[in-house]
């Protein structure tokens, strides 16, 4: 699903990125998609939720790949944080959890993406600069809340924080 905010916007300059995984080998793989291309530039990475947050706060990318499953908090918690603080950087989540409640729930609380790890490598490079364009990204199998997302980021509707991270069912990932 994509979803235009600020279609055609040009980014001559290369996109800044911070990676926050939890599996080294996983990031060492994304890192070895996107150095060669050239257009990005690596910034931070993190292992962990506080870690990214840090990271978003020290460097200021225009862009993090999260994961939502991260130690310490779930990379949902991290966007709740990263709305709270006011930072601008654009989210991608990165999940293996084929999930519709979770997708809307990513992007209702600030994600521009939300992509499966089963995703090829020109995948993710397409995802990337759709999203630097000012689309949101849906896996194709979520296609149909493209309309119910939508509606509800034009009317302002976001996810609320709950008042527990423990009602939260993506906390049990984080730990």
């Amino acid at each position: 699903m994509e979803v235009r905010m600020n279609a055609g916007m040009e980014n001559s300059t290369k996109t800044s990125i911070v990676i926050a995984e939890d599996h080294t080998l996983v990031r060492e793989g994304i890192k070895k998609i996107l150095e060669p291309t050239e257009r990005f530039t690596i910034l931070g990475e993190a292992s962990g939720a506080d870690t990214a947050i840090a990271e978003l706060e020290r460097v200021n990318p225009d862009l993090m790949l999260l994961d939502i499953g991260l130690p310490e908090k779930s990379g949902i918690e991290v966007l709740y944080t990263i709305r709270e603080k006011g930072l601008q950087t654009k989210v991608i989540i990165l999940t293996m959890h084929e999930n519709e409640l979770m997708a809307k729930q990513a992007i209702l609380a600030g994600a521009r993406a939300y992509i499966l790890k089963d995703f090829t490598p020109q995948g993710l490079l397409e995802t990337i600069n759709k999203v630097i364009g000012g689309a949101i990204v849906l896996p194709q199998q979520f296609d149909h809340l493209r309309e119910e997302i939508g509606q509800a980021l034009k009317k302002g509707k976001t996810g609320k924080k709950p008042r527990s991270f423990e009602e939260d069912p993506l906390y049990k990932l984080s730990k």
